[in-house]
């Protein structure tokens, strides 16, 4: 048997497992997170922020970034 993974932000993954006849059996799966997914680097390079002093950061409903700045 062969199973496919894929998931956003999980690495996608083939698994095969031998099945054997008459054999009742248990496939546990964990999936491991792409670590690309789990930070976003803003920064005046490249992003429109005018400082990279970050006041918060939310993340609305519509997955808009809200980025409060502290201003001199």
């Amino acid at each position: 048997m062969k199973l496919d993974l894929s998931r956003f932000a999980y690495y996608d993954s083939s698994i095969f497992y031998i099945i054997n006849r008459n054999v009742t059996d248990t496939i546990i799966i964990e999936m491991r997170e792409d670590p690309l997914y789990w930070w976003k680097i803003y920064n005046t390079s490249n992003s429109q922020i005018p400082t990279n002093q970050i006041g918060k950061i939310k993340v609305d409903e519509q997955n808009n970034k809200w980025i409060a700045i502290w201003v001199n």
